[in-house]
Formats: C-alpha cells, sequence, structure tokens
C-alpha cells in the first residue's frame, strides 16, 4: 500500500481503508491478509492505516487525507491529525450503509483540494526508532514459523514480538508475517 513511498513526497492520501482488527463497528475490520488478530508499534494499536502511517512518517511524509468507513477514520484521527472522509457506516462486519458515490466523490474533491491547499501545515507523525512490534496472530503454528526470523521473541502462544531498528526493517517483517508465513 506504500510502495515507492519515499521522502521526496510532499504528502499521501489514503483511499478506501478500512478498520483494524477486531474493531468494533467496523466494516470488513482486518489486518492485513486477516490472520493478524492485533497489531501494535512502539505500544499503539494499529491497523493497515496505522502501519501506513508509521511508516511514511518514518521518511518524513505526513498524511495529509484519509478515506474509509466511519470507524477507520475514527481510528486514524487519534494515531494523526488528518482530514477524512467517510464512505460508509457499518452495520455490522460484512453490512454497511454507504453514502451515495456522488456525495463521497464530492467530499473527496473538496477535502484533496484543502489537503494539498494546506500542505505547508502537513507534519508527519512522529516515529521514534527503534520499532517494536507485536503481532498476535490466528493460530499458534503461525507464531512457531514466525520465530524462524532471526530476533522474533514469543509472548505467548499467539503472540511475537520483535525489536526493529527503523520501520524500514518492521514493515516488511510485518507484511511476511501476516501475508506469506504458513505451514
Amino acid at each position: 500500500m506504500v510502495q515507492g513511498l519515499d521522502s521526496s513526497f510532499d504528502g499521501v492520501i489514503f483511499i478506501g481503508y478500512h478498520a483494524r482488527a477486531g474493531a468494533e463497528n467496523g466494516f470488513l475490520a482486518h489486518t492485513g491478509a486477516g490472520v493478524v488478530k492485533g497489531l501494535w508499534l512502539n505500544g499503539t494499536e494499529v491497523g493497515e492505516g496505522g502501519l501506513n502511517t508509521f511508516f511514511a512518517g518514518s521518511i518524513g511524509v505526513p498524511v495529509i487525507l484519509a478515506s474509509g468507513d466511519k470507524t477507520f477514520s475514527e481510528e486514524i484521527k487519534k494515531i494523526t491529525p488528518t482530514r477524512t472522509v467517510i464512505t460508509k457506516e457499518a452495520i455490522g462486519l460484512s453490512a454497511a450503509k454507504l453514502l451515495h458515490p456522488d456525495v463521497v466523490n464530492k467530499e473527496l474533491q473538496t477535502q484533496t483540494l484543502a489537503a494539498i491547499k494546506d500542505l505547508k501545515n502537513a507534519k508527519p507523525f512522529p516515529v521514534k526508532d527503534p520499532i517494536e512490534f507485536v503481532l498476535k496472530v490466528d493460530v499458534p503454528t503461525r507464531a512457531d514459523v514466525a520465530m524462524g526470523i532471526p530476533g522474533m521473541k514469543r509472548v505467548d502462544g499467539y503472540t511475537i514480538s520483535y525489536q526493529a531498528k527503523n520501520m524500514n526493517e518492521a514493515y516488511p517483517l510485518i507484511r511476511i508475517v501476516y501475508k506469506y508465513l504458513s505451514w
């Protein structure tokens, strides 16, 4: 989701995001490939939006706008003060009350223009190195396999942790665990 993002960018916009795994009132709430039951970066619980906010902040790029369901919008604002556009509100995990596409498109245009005009005031999310990530997975076997990564620590049957020197090291390891480790 942030492939190719580097410090040459003035800002980043997240479109079509959702709440983190386990979020109450989140539409299709999940983190990564759905095997993650919780992800914490330096003690802050995050979903994909938070993970990408940490990455962007670590390279000095502010999140200037984020859109998604209402619960995601509330989540991202707790992490970083950014503009949001709500596209839907969950009725349950797999049902939502959607705003009309014309309304969403108009609001996205309005907020994007406002974010660009206010770019000089946008501040990147402050990230302190090192990065400790804690990842709770769906089954203990996935945590077992992750223990093959040098430096990985076991917290409990479902949970692992890792002390990365920075987000450039943490981000791909997190993705490996939740997307590629299988048995």
